[in-house]
């Protein structure tokens, strides 16, 4: 409820903000005022404050606020940013090559935010709703367990009855599929389709089978769900691990390379002694 009332508040701050902003750009017009310079300065303020979200996560022994309070502030303070940067560059793209370049790294950070906020909100969701919770740097050891299950029961149910038609079947359609992540962008689009391919090859082949062998491939179905369960981990959580090593690269340089532009244009204005 608290946090519900903490949006709320949130978003009339943002909605408050843009009045402001868009009152101001009105007043920037009709009296002359340098738009661009006083929206620079703003905005790489918000960047500062921005970047030093990921600096609050890293101190989170002190109590400088909870960390869902920074988190909120954090993502209406980047919406609000991305309707500055629009009045900023007074809705153009930019000449410079230093301000094509800062743009361009706006522009991806931002929208690697937009989909950082997408997926934190949503894939949490969805790996708790297929329970059985899974350690994300455990995946490798209990896929190659459940290879190794596989393999000694086909090679197991081969010699007992002295066939090899489902060691060949194991090398040609499972081998790749249980030795390495599978179908990592139909697990991230919840789609279940590559896994009922592969149950449906298994048990086309029971029509060729044996008791025993039909009881392997019952069992065989069994792991190849399983496997698929640690591939559907491994590709939302490694979803949400690989975003933050791209965004928080991006924001800091976009930082680094934002107060090099500033620099460069309080110098050019006189107000950095030669």
């Amino acid at each position: 409820m608290l946090l519900k009332q903490r949006r709320k508040l949130m978003w009339l701050y943002l909605t408050a903000s843009l009045v402001l902003l868009f009152a101001y750009v009105l007043y920037a017009r009709l009296e002359f005022v340098d738009l661009a310079f006083d929206s620079g300065v703003f905005l790489t303020f918000l960047m500062l404050i921005l970047t030093s979200y990921n600096l609050k996560k890293k101190i989170s022994f002190i109590p400088i606020g909870a960390s869902k309070t920074w988190t909120q502030v954090h993502i209406y303070i980047g919406i609000f940013s991305f309707f500055l940067f629009l009045v900023h560059t007074s809705f153009k793209i930019p000449s410079g090559a230093l301000e094509v370049l800062l743009a361009i790294m706006y522009g991806l950070t931002f929208l690697t935010g937009i989909i950082g906020l997408f997926i934190t909100r949503v894939f949490p969701n969805r790996l708790t709703a297929r329970g059985d919770e899974v350690v994300f740097e455990n995946i490798p050891i209990e896929r190659n367990l459940i290879k190794e299950e596989v393999e000694d029961m086909i090679i197991n149910v081969a010699k007992k009855t002295k066939s090899e038609h489902l060691i060949k079947f194991y090398k040609k359609e499972l081998s790749d599929y249980f030795s390495a992540p599978s179908h990592l962008l139909s697990h991230l689009f919840e789609s279940r389709r590559p896994l009922r391919v592969l149950n449906d090859k298994v048990n086309d082949l029971k029509r060729y089978c044996d008791k025993d062998e039909i009881a392997c491939l019952d069992k065989l179905n069994e792991l190849i769900i399983a496997k698929g369960h640690l591939d559907y981990h491994n590709s939302l959580q490694g979803t949400l691990k690989l975003w933050l090593f791209v965004h928080i690269p991006l924001a800091y340089s976009m930082l680094i390379f934002a107060l090099l532009h500033i620099l460069m244009v309080f110098y050019f204005r006189g107000r950095i002694p030669s």
